[in-house]
């Protein structure tokens, strides 16, 4: 008797010490909110009901979480109007997932880390793609509807297949490191009613040979095209929407091209075989650290007036203390 007791204490024990979900490991069905949810034989998951999806918090988890594993399809049925934050993050095998007519929102997070998930149609109706929505997503395309108005910050960051990119008219802000490192994309054309690109946006985007923005786009964030290298031109120079955001160059004496109207944030940085530049006047803005850590750049070549350099808006850190200003105006 007292080696049975003995035997029930130390597995009350242990339970009590396993996580909640060692004893949903065979759940396969239940409620989630106001929807409910079903994983059948062959990794179909199939979450119904009239509603949103709620939200879960980072180190939380919907209740399919535990048979992420086993997750190959998502059918997300007619009803349901948003798909939670960090909904379906994780689950490696999701190749195929339905979004229905009717659908309003894509929570932050909610396709996460699918790296077997290759296409996704985003319903026409869909306002908000979240933070972080598709981050490290296996996402070969993707065709943003103009009834977003709002791509999340790194909501495509790392998409490492994604090549394609469609930004339909109406979309109004593509969120800082939207597209961060999705570095097999090769073209993106942004439409007039784009008003804002964050920084980083494009970020190391490597292969990135053309994107077209709309003349009337003037709020582009630092970085947002920093390491693009394929959209360098003959000179070496990466330059969109005449903002000068990186160069490839050997260094040496180097003559910004005109029309330039910004020199972008580190645009510069560590060039230590810079040692002359040119700038022309339709230059108004240097930003910050464009020159920084060029240690042996000693000379600038300003091809207006002292009067007009004052204009000029200099950011921090911009350009060494040791360097002479030199005017040719």
């Amino acid at each position: 008797m007292k080696k049975i007791v003995l035997f029930l204490a130390a597995a009350l024990f242990i339970a009590a010490a396993l996580p909640a979900e060692a004893f949903a490991a065979s759940k396969t069905s239940g409620a989630f909110g106001p929807l409910s949810w079903k994983l059948d034989k062959k990794g179909t998951l199939t979450i119904s009901g009239e509603g949103a999806m709620p939200d879960t918090a980072k180190g939380e988890h919907p209740p399919w979480y535990s048979q992420r594993k086993q997750i190959k399809k998502a059918v997300v049925k007619e009803g349901v109007t948003s798909i939670g934050d960090w909904a379906f993050d994780g689950c490696g095998k999701l190749k195929a997932a339905a979004l229905p007519e009717g659908l309003e929102r894509i929570g932050a997070y909610g396709f996460a880390e699918c790296g077997a998930l290759t296409e996704l149609k985003i319903p026409e109706g869909v306002t908000e793609i979240g933070d972080g929505a598709f981050i490290l997503s296996g996402l070969e395309s993707a065709e943003i509807p103009g009834s977003v108005k709002t791509v999340g910050e790194s909501a495509f960051k790392w998409c490492e297949e994604l090549r394609s990119l469609t930004v339909r008219e109406g979309v109004e802000i593509i969120g800082d490191e939207a597209f961060n490192g999705c570095t097999l994309l090769r073209y993106a054309t942004i439409p007039e009613s784009v008003t804002r690109i964050g920084s980083l946006a494009f970020n190391e985007c490597e292969n990135l040979k053309k994107v077209t923005l709309p003349e009337s786009l003037t709020d582009i964030g630092d970085l947002a095209f920093y390491g693009c290298e394929a959209l360098a031109d003959e000179e070496h120079y990466v330059i969109v929407n005449g903002i000068l955001f990186d160069f490839y160059g050997d260094g040496g004496s180097v003559t910004i091209p005109d029309g330039v109207t910004k020199i972008g944030y580190q645009a510069f940085e560590f060039w230590e075989d810079l040692t002359r530049v040119t700038i022309p006047t339709s230059v108004t803005v240097i930003g910050d650290m464009a020159f920084h850590a060029c240690s042996c750049l000693r000379e600038i070549r300003y091809a207006g007036t002292a009067e007009q350099w004052d204009a000029v808006d200099i950011g921090e850190d911009a350009i060494p203390e040791k360097v002479e200003i030199l005017f040719e105006g």
